[in-house]
């Protein structure tokens, strides 16, 4: 049998749990083995025998449960190092939030990487967030992927995640589009690392891809991030048929995606926008996305809920750094940058309360 593939988990959530359990392939010719750093779910889990369950939700309610038993799970990422487990960890999984004002990313897995043989896969929202790993770990090959899931941990029952879509895990390797010109190289064999986990997860039943040119994806996907959730949120907390069945709200939806488009164009390029962003499933227009909405049922944006719940939310990746790159190319957003300074605001008040 080869000499397995270690991989671990940072922020054991929903998703993570759901991203875990289908790279985890024990039985594979080339074992995929996960482990998890589950943090503040840790006894919890260790005391249902480290084993988490899946709860996939089907048409007219059928659910089904699998079960997945991480390799190994760590109370934090320290104690998964390879001085303190033994292990040399070949992807690093972040599911974690996005919260550069509440610690860094690089921060939290630098005791699990090892340069010229970890690859990072950061599955998390918005722009920028690859920059600060690839600068510091050069040697260390950082790729970003976007999640389209509709996964919950459930309230009632401890260890147990509720997916009720799994659409698709579009993953891309960081080339250091945001940085300046030399000042960063992709490490050596990094494209073939990345392509690998794709592999695997499609195996497991990821409806994962590889995107050679993977930033365009990452602004598809704030069409629907740097619009809708943060306008739940100043309207006072609603759905999204609350929002859409308001003229004002939905022409304010409509206003936000036009700037959001302008912005997109000027920093990707117009030809690359065209080919790469509005001729791919991933992106609809303002009117495309409001029909569909009010086509499904009402739900909230999980930022929405996390800032009722007074849980941190992520506004400098999926405004913040969208408002940066369009200002730097010339492009004023005034609605995005009013929203993201009401947000961060909100977001630095969370922050002190939680202190």
């Amino acid at each position: 049998m080869a000499s397995p593939i270690h991989s671990i988990v940072v922020g054991a959530g929903a998703l993570g749990v759901v991203y875990g359990s289908t790279l985890h392939q024990p039985n594979a010719p080339t074992p995929s083995l996960v482990s998890a750093v589950l943090r503040s779910e840790y006894d919890a889990i260790a005391a249902r025998g480290g084993t988490f369950t899946i709860r996939s939700v089907g048409a007219k309610g059928k659910t089904l449960d699998k079960e997945w038993r991480p390799e190994r799970i760590f109370r934090t990422a320290e104690s998964a190092s390879t001085a303190n487990s033994g292990l040399v960890w070949d992807y690093v999984v972040v599911c974690a939030k996005f919260l550069p004002e509440v610690y860094a990313t690089v921060d939290l897995i630098s005791p699990l990487l090892t340069p010229n043989r970890t690859t990072v896969i950061l599955i998390q929202n918005g722009l920028g967030i690859e920059r600060d790993i690839a600068v510091r770990y050069p040697t260390v090959p950082v790729a970003s992927a976007s999640a389209y899931i509709s996964a919950v941990r459930s309230e009632e029952e401890k260890g147990v995640t509720i997916l009720k879509v799994d659409q698709g895990l579009p993953i891309g390797l960081y080339r250091g589009e945001d940085l300046p010109s030399g000042e960063y190289s992709i490490p050596p064999g990094a494209e073939e690392k990345v392509q690998l986990v794709v592999e695997l997860w499609k195996t497991g039943g990821t409806r994962a891809t590889y995107e050679p040119d993977n930033q365009p994806v990452r602004w598809a996907k704030l069409f629907v991030n740097a619009v809708y959730g943060p306008i739940t949120i100043l309207a006072g907390g609603l759905d999204t048929h609350e929002v859409l069945s308001s003229p004002g709200l939905r022409a304010t939806v409509l206003a936000h995606h036009q700037e959001l488009e302008r912005a997109a164009e000027l920093v990707l390029g117009k030809a690359r926008f065209e080919a790469k962003v509005k001729s791919t499933g991933w992106y609809k227009s303002g009117e495309k996305s409001i029909t569909d909405f009010q086509r499904l049922p009402a739900f909230h944006f999980s930022i929405c809920t996390d800032f009722k719940l007074g849980n941190h939310i992520e506004v400098e990746c999926i405004l913040g750094e969208a408002v940066r790159q369009a200002k730097q190319r010339g492009c004023e957003c005034p609605r995005l940058e009013s929203t993201y300074e009401i947000l961060r605001s909100a977001a630095g008040r969370r922050k002190a309360e939680k202190l």
